[in-house]
C-alpha cells in the first residue's frame, strides 16, 4: 500500500493559533471551518518539536477531552484517526492512542494520545494525577469550568526534566461560536 500524503493547509486564524506558543490558547469557528483539524495539527506538529531525550526520543503525553462519550467517539477520536490512521488504539478505559515512528532527522517520535470525556463536573477527578505535555479541550463551551481549571495543573508534566522536559507546553481550547439568541 503506497504512503498516503497528508496535506494540510490552515486559515488565516488557524496559522495565527499555531504560530502562538502561548500556554492557554484557543480558537472559535463556525461549524466546518477546521477548527478540530488545527487542534489535531497543533499536537502532531509540536510533538515533532519536542526536545529529543539523550536516546533521540521526542516523548510527549496529550490529553484531548469532549464532554460526553458519544461525542468524544463519533467526532473527535475520528477526527484524529482520519488525520493519524497509524495511530495504534487500545479501546479500554480510557481510551488511548500511541504513535511510535522514526522522523526523518534521525529521532523518534513516541506520542501518547488519552481520549477522556468529562461529561460531569464529578469527572474532574480523571484529570487527577495525570502527568501531561498538552491538553486538548474540544468544543471547550460543553466543558464545566471546573475541567478547565484541573486541566492547567496537569500540563508541563511529562516528559520529565531529565527526559528534556515539555518544550512547548500549552492548553488548546476550540468551539462553535454561540447562539444569537
Amino acid at each position: 500500500m503506497a504512503d498516503r500524503v497528508v496535506r494540510y493547509v490552515p486559515s488565516p486564524t488557524l496559522k495565527e493559533f499555531h504560530a502562538s506558543n502561548a500556554f492557554v490558547r484557543g480558537v472559535r469557528g463556525p461549524i466546518g471551518s477546521g477548527k478540530s483539524v488545527g487542534c489535531c495539527w497543533e499536537i502532531w506538529s509540536r510533538a515533532q518539536e519536542q526536545r529529543p531525550d539523550v536516546d533521540g526520543v521526542r516523548h510527549s503525553r496529550c490529553l484531548v477531552t469532549r464532554n460526553t462519550y458519544g461525542e468524544l467517539t463519533s467526532t473527535t477520536l475520528k477526527t484524529w484517526l482520519d488525520w493519524y490512521p497509524m495511530t495504534r488504539m487500545r479501546w479500554d478505559a480510557p481510551i488511548t492512542g500511541t504513535v511510535d515512528i522514526n522522523l526523518p532527522d534521525g529521532t523518534r517520535l513516541e506520542l501518547e494520545v488519552i481520549f477522556l470525556a468529562v461529561d460531569r463536573p464529578a469527572d474532574v477527578k480523571k484529570l487527577k494525577s495525570l502527568d501531561l505535555t498538552w491538553i486538548w479541550l474540544n468544543e471547550v463551551s460543553e466543558l464545566a469550568k471546573a475541567v478547565f481549571d484541573m486541566a492547567v495543573g496537569r500540563i508541563a508534566r511529562y516528559p520529565r526534566k531529565q527526559e528534556g522536559g515539555a518544550t512547548y507546553p500549552f492548553l488548546s481550547m476550540d468551539t462553535n461560536p454561540p447562539d444569537d439568541d
